[in-house]
């Protein structure tokens, strides 16, 4: 999911949501692989095209009603 401000200069926000499986020793574990996916597969970069060049990267796993979260700021330098 990704979220796009109206006022570029403000910051947009990509999530990515996990479930935790039983293979995932914690729910932070998954959270970090939620996060490193965002990276890997390079999801902001539409918002940086679309002119926003600071993204908070947000990944979420969940276990029934348990949840965690890791974040990162993801920045990218603007256009010369």
């Amino acid at each position: 999911l990704a979220l796009e401000p109206k006022d570029k200069t403000q910051l947009g926000f990509v999530f990515e949501f996990k479930r935790a499986l039983q293979s995932d020793k914690s729910l932070q574990t998954a959270a970090q692989k939620a996060l490193q996916q965002i990276q890997d597969m390079h999801y902001h970069t539409n918002l940086v095209k679309r002119g926003v060049h600071k993204v908070i990267a947000l990944g979420m796993a969940f276990k029934a009603k348990q949840v965690a979260i890791a974040h990162k700021t993801l920045t990218e330098p603007a256009a010369a």
